[in-house]
């Protein structure tokens, strides 16, 4: 079982860091974009944009704004519901791996006999 374990974990271990890194790109592409909304303002207030392009500029760069907040919702909720589950998914398993109908079965199928001397021992 340990060996299962072990491959559970860094399955999930690699989803979190496959997440955690997805988590990072959206955060510095909302920086990106806020940074070019600053951008749109001053060039506006310069006189180098029109108001027609600022409006259209900005109304691009909220959507994708809104977007980017929407994943990162999403993907905050998925890793906080994957923590929560991992410490439920590793008991249920646990409680229906030991449970009467299914030890015997376990047991079967790795054990196809035992030999037991006369004096009680084992046989290798």
């Amino acid at each position: 079982m340990k060996c299962y374990q072990n491959i559970f974990s860094r399955k999930f271990e690699k989803s979190l860091k496959k997440s955690t890194k997805e988590l990072e790109r959206i955060e510095s592409k909302i920086k990106i974009l806020q940074k070019r909304k600053l951008n749109y303002i001053q060039m506006r207030a310069d006189g180098d944009l029109t108001a027609e392009d600022f409006k259209a500029s900005n109304s691009i760069n909220n959507k994708e704004l809104e977007e980017l907040h929407a994943q990162k919702a999403s993907l905050e909720a998925n890793a906080s519901n994957h923590k929560i589950d991992l410490g439920c998914i590793k008991e249920d398993f646990l409680q229906y791996l030991y449970s009467p109908d299914i030890l015997p079965e376990l047991i079967h199928r790795f054990i196809s006999r035992i030999d037991i001397e006369k004096d009680g021992t084992v046989k290798p």
